[in-house]
């Protein structure tokens, strides 16, 4: 592992933690989302026990994860009835992508994501299930209720952004609640339990964590780096336009490298995250100018980020397409850093012929899949556990891009949905080669 940018503020608050525990992890906030580096401070914990460099448990600890990531894709298509060639082309794919193996071994916190985003899914799919039963047992609902609403807990105090998505994903329930409200009391009480128990579990863990960050750092939040970086990137995107950034822009969304190779680094910078930054650290020096505190200097950022929206929406609309489009991009040049490779591996990393296919493959294969899964969807409405889960993948995979693309969004940040990607794709060839062959 390469301790480089990100992976530097990482590895500090798991030392921050190994040493002088939550109380300074709070009194420095607000900080990055905690779960990562607590599992950081756990291998430096190790590390010092076994005399042995943290970084060296953590990386088996990512190995961990990636494996379990992969016994959970096995099962989902399992449950799919997805043939077993899809499920091995599957396995063998995310056991052999550049991108997954790069996270598998660096010091960011995508790794932590993946498993817990399927075993969320898996566990929305099964309470629908259970309150689609007419004979639903409300302890079975309750159950399967605080189940998922734990894992939402992780997964936000992993990734800011699921605070924003849990509630969407309980739309599928109160959609139950409402159609059945006057024709199946058991379905409406199940449904209801379980939006309660689950909405009521969630918040008011996340209510504790933000209100430890009030009591000790005064800001009630689990992390403030939203606020900074939305204005960064309206501010920029509502700068004058001429031919050679919107070309740039178009470039840029396959990643820089790309853009670089075909414009130069001088054209392709703007569309950068610098010179958002710069633009959010302009406004930043100007508000802290004025004697304003930390809250304060956030609820600024996202006054003026909604006042620049309102100038000029359908820019803004345009470029938040464009923005969401990066997400399909996850294999890139751009994600391969932060890890030592073998020298044999460093020169075929090296091969821009190899990632510009694999990245426009992997991405068109992404987007036809999320576009057929949700035709299917609309044409295949039912009961069942594919239709279940498959609705869940796309309301979080909707949800997912959709919040970001107010954003800047580097490659990595897609990496959390590709094991959802895999599956979708893997559902697509079923549906379209596989079924169609055995109907043949």
């Amino acid at each position: 592992m390469l301790i480089i940018q990100d992976a530097i503020g990482y590895e500090y608050l798991g030392k921050l933690l190994n040493d002088q525990g939550w109380l300074a992890y709070f009194q420095t906030g607000p900080n990055r989302e905690p779960v990562y580096p607590f599992l950081i401070s756990i291998s430096m914990r190790l590390g010092d026990y076994l005399h042995l460099p943290y970084a060296f448990i953590q990386k088996y600890v990512h190995i961990i994860l990636m494996l379990l990531t992969q016994c959970l894709v096995w099962k989902i298509l399992d449950q799919l009835k997805t043939h077993t060639l899809l499920i091995c082309a599957a396995l063998l794919y995310i056991a052999f992508s550049p991108a997954l193996i790069n996270s598998t071994f660096s010091l960011f916190c995508e790794i932590a994501t993946y498993p817990f985003i399927l075993l969320l899914l898996l566990c929305l799919t099964r309470s629908w299930m259970i309150i689609q039963n007419d004979q639903t047992k409300i302890k079975m609902v309750s159950v399967w209720a605080i189940r998922s609403a734990l894992l939402s807990i992780l997964l936000t105090l992993q990734k800011g952004v699921f605070e924003l998505i849990i509630p969407i994903l309980v739309l599928p329930f109160l959609f139950i609640f409402f159609s059945h409200l006057k024709n199946n009391k058991q379905k409406c009480v199940g449904a209801f339990l379980f939006s309660l128990i689950f909405l009521l579990g969630f918040y008011s863990a996340i209510s504790i964590y933000k209100g430890l960050n009030q009591k000790f750092n005064g800001q009630y939040v689990v992390t403030n780096r939203g606020s900074f970086a939305l204005y960064g990137n309206i501010a920029r995107r509502n700068q004058p336009l001429n031919a050679e950034r919107l070309k740039t822009a178009w470039a840029f969304v396959p990643g820089e490298n790309v853009c670089i190779d075909l414009f130069g680094h001088d054209a392709c910078r703007f569309w950068s995250y610098r010179i958002s930054d710069d633009l959010a650290k302009e406004k930043e020096a100007q508000l802290t100018a004025q004697n304003l505190s930390q809250a304060q200097i956030s609820k600024e950022f996202n006054k003026s980020a909604i006042q620049l929206f309102r100038s000029n929406p359908f820019k803004q609309i345009f470029f938040m397409g464009l923005e969401s489009l990066k997400m399909f991009f996850w294999e890139t040049r751009n994600n391969i850093g932060f890890v030592v490779y073998p020298s044999w591996m460093t020169q075929f990393y090296e091969h821009r012929a190899f990632f510009y296919i694999l990245s426009f493959v992997t991405a068109t294969f992404a987007l036809i899949s999320l576009i057929y899964t949700l035709v299917w969807l609309t044409k295949n409405a039912s009961n069942e556990y594919r239709f279940a889960f498959l609705l869940f993948s796309i309301i979080l995979t909707l949800s997912f891009i959709g919040l970001h693309s107010f954003f800047f969004v580097l490659p990595r940040y897609a990496l959390p949905i590709v094991p959802l990607f895999v599956i979708l794709i893997a559902f697509l060839l079923q549906q379209t080669i596989i079924n169609k062959i055995k109907e043949s």
